[in-house]
């Protein structure tokens, strides 16, 4: 087992479960589902995330990318938390075991689906929708096949293939305030009404640096 791999089981230990009728996080030791391309297997860690509903029924299951390669250097733009990482970039895998809704209250079918990083443009359709403009589009993992950013149009385009409508499906990422070191984590966020799984990916070539966000697996915009 990689370095890697150790440190995401660790982390995972050292969080503390959830009492019940509470949502939790578990480890997870199944196998990556085999409909992930090659590419995108190869990259994610073997071992996965569980979160689990208040009913101790399976909500989602991530299996996180290893790495990242660092994003080339760019001016920093307004609501944009995430520069280090390229636009399109893929960050998991998320299997959904029961029916949900993405960040505007849209349905997400239960299935297998990859995560890319998103940026939600700066126009009067979007105002109001949340704090920050970066979001993970979920694309159906049958169809996304590249490890390789993708152009903005390409991932809006899968990811409308599971909204099945013009606006793509999403959930929003964001970033972490303050150090923690007990990471992956399902945090509560009682005033949104949030469960955010925390979590980091190391940047490739980097040391000692990763990409730190907070993935709102539950939960919507106030406005939508």
């Amino acid at each position: 087992m990689s370095q890697s791999a150790v440190s995401l089981c660790v982390a995972i230990f050292l969080f503390p479960l959830a009492s019940s009728g509470e949502y939790k996080l578990e480890m997870l030791k199944e196998a990556l589902p085999s409909e992930v391309a090659a590419p995108l297997r190869d990259s994610v860690h073997v071992e996965g995330l569980r979160v689990v509903d208040p009913k101790g029924k399976p909500l989602v299951d991530l299996w996180l990318r290893k790495e990242v390669p660092p994003a080339p250097p760019r001016e920093p733009e307004l609501g944009l938390k995430f520069g280090a990482l390229t636009e399109g970039s893929f960050l998991a895998v998320a299997r959904y075991h029961q029916k949900h809704y993405d960040f505007k209250n849209k349905p997400i079918p239960p299935g297998l689906y990859t995560l890319r990083h998103g940026v939600q443009p700066r126009d009067g359709d979007h105002l109001g929708v949340s704090d920050t403009r970066d979001f993970a589009l979920l694309c159906p993992a049958g169809a996304d096949k590249a490890l390789a950013p993708l152009p903005t149009e390409e991932s809006v385009k899968l990811s409308c293939q599971v909204s099945g409508a013009k606006h793509p499906s999403v959930v929003w990422l964001k970033p972490l305030i303050g150090e923690r070191k007990d990471l992956p984590a399902l945090v509560s966020e009682k005033d949104h009404e949030y469960q955010v799984l925390e979590f980091q990916i190391p940047i490739q070539g980097e040391k000692q640096k990763a990409v730190r966000m907070g993935l709102v697996v539950v939960g919507s915009a106030p406005e939508v």
